[in-house]
């Protein structure tokens, strides 16, 4: 999927988009990693920012691509 097609149909669903991982985030969507650009990890710097969070005791959830589609 395109990003600009999943940011539309967040903002269709009501999501509000944000340029970064906060304490607002709710659900972080990934879509496929080239592990060329993101390291050994196969993890973008917002995904690992993510993670950290959820591990101090956020609730962010991150989806994959194929995920977030069924959940719509």
């Amino acid at each position: 999927m395109v990003r600009g097609d999943a940011q539309q149909i967040i903002a269709d669903l009501g999501g509000v988009l944000g340029g970064g991982v906060t304490k607002e985030t709710d659900f972080l969507i990934v879509g496929q990693q080239d592990y060329r650009v993101v390291g050994e990890e196969g993890m973008s710097t917002k995904q690992v920012k993510a993670v950290k969070m959820i591990q101090n005791g956020a609730k962010i959830e991150i989806l994959c691509e194929a995920d977030f589609l069924k959940s719509i």
